[in-house]
């Protein structure tokens, strides 16, 4: 088992970077054989939020990421908010305007991509073969958008048909051109499951992360589940996305 440790303080936009390079290489070359633990050191800008994601995440991909919470920083934070603050009771509404302006909310997807490209780009993805440069367009509709179309752009390795290999533009944009970006990884796998039509000759069931985005969906995070497959019935994907987004209220 291999243990990676790595310190935060304030670190909120890092750390979904960082964990998802460090998730793409240890599965590659040390599958199921790895743990990443984060040491908190008394982090006051949602750190903690988006390692409680990450962690819930890798449970669902049977991985283990390990949060130690310290409090060395806490007197940094302190200083900081009496800097802006004259009160004790100054600093807690403080704390709770920035809480209330966040809300947690269902997330669901559900649309069809159409594949554009599926070809070698030495640039994006390495060498052809193995590597295969994929690129899926498509629209639908889901809370929080309505109407709305996805692009992905990613690397396949064909020797085990996993993505993304180190390269992924990965987002949903509503009509208004305001994008959720989105980050996921896993294997297409042949066949079916339970559920799925019986034309579904491959699937893709994988957790993913939101990392962002503009207009209304900035500063968004979140975490789901991926239902996808490819039909042998139609040259499509079809794609059912559920969890969690947490969001600027408006």
């Amino acid at each position: 088992m291999i243990s990676l440790t790595v310190p935060v303080y304030n670190e909120r936009e890092a750390l979904r970077p960082l964990f998802e390079k460090v998730h793409i290489v240890m599965q590659k070359y040390h599958p199921g054989k790895w743990e990443i633990i984060f040491v908190n050191d008394g982090s006051h800008d949602g750190s903690a939020e988006i390692l409680d994601e990450l962690a819930a995440l890798m449970k669902k991909s049977f991985l283990l990421l390990i949060i130690l919470a310290l409090c060395l920083g806490c007197n940094n934070e302190d200083v900081l908010e009496y800097d802006n603050a004259v009160t004790t009771a100054d600093v807690t509404a403080k704390k709770d305007a920035n809480a209330s302006k966040m809300v947690t909310l269902g997330f669901n997807l559900v649309f069809t991509g159409t594949y554009l490209y599926q070809g070698p780009d030495d640039a994006k993805c390495g060498t052809f073969p193995p590597m295969v440069n994929v690129i899926n367009v498509g629209e639908g509709t889901g809370t929080h958008f309505g109407k709305m179309t996805s692009h992905f752009d990613f690397c396949v390795d064909v020797t085990d048909l996993s993505y993304p290999n180190g390269f992924e533009e990965a987002y949903f944009m509503d009509e208004n051109g305001d994008k959720l970006f989105v980050y996921v990884e896993g294997f297409v796998i042949p066949g079916r499951v339970e559920g799925m039509p019986s034309f579904a000759n491959s699937y893709f069931k994988d957790p993913f992360v939101i990392t962002g985005g503009t207009g209304k969906f900035e500063g968004a995070t979140g975490s789901g589940m991926t239902n996808d497959y490819n039909s042998e019935k139609d040259d499509y994907s079809h794609h059912h996305w559920q969890g969690k987004i947490t969001l600027m209220k408006h």
